[in-house]
C-alpha cells in the first residue's frame, strides 16, 4: 500500500488537529464523511496514523518498540511487529537507533 505526507499549515486554532482526528477516526465527525483516494473511509479505524508535532514516545522503549507499537496494539505478535517495523526505521534514516 503506497503511503504519503500531508502538511497542514495554519494559524493555533484554525482547526488542523481536528481535520487529522477526524481522519484518523480519533474524534467522530459531526458532518460529512472522509475519503481516501475517493473511497468513503468514514468510521473505518486503522487506515490513518500521523504522529504530532510534539513526540510521545514512551521514554522507556526503543525506538523500534515505539514504531512497532500500533501494530502491537492491534494484536500482532512482538515479534513480527518489530519485523515489519524495521524496514521502515532503515528508510527513513532511523535503523542505527
Amino acid at each position: 500500500m503506497p503511503s504519503a505526507s500531508i502538511c497542514l499549515i495554519g494559524p493555533s486554532g484554525c482547526g488542523k488537529s481536528t481535520i487529522f482526528n477526524i481522519v484518523a477516526e480519533l474524534q467522530p465527525l459531526t458532518t460529512g464523511r472522509v475519503l481516501i483516494d475517493g473511497e468513503d473511509a468514514t468510521g473505518q479505524i486503522g487506515r490513518v496514523g500521523y504522529m504530532l508535532q510534539k513526540d510521545r514516545l514512551l521514554p522507556w522503549c526503543t525506538v523500534l518498540d515505539n514504531v512497532a507499537l500500533g501494530m502491537e496494539i492491534q494484536g500482532m505478535p512482538i515479534r513480527e511487529a518489530g519485523e515489519r517495523a524495521h524496514p521502515y526505521l532503515v528508510r527513513y534514516g532511523l535503523g542505527g537507533f
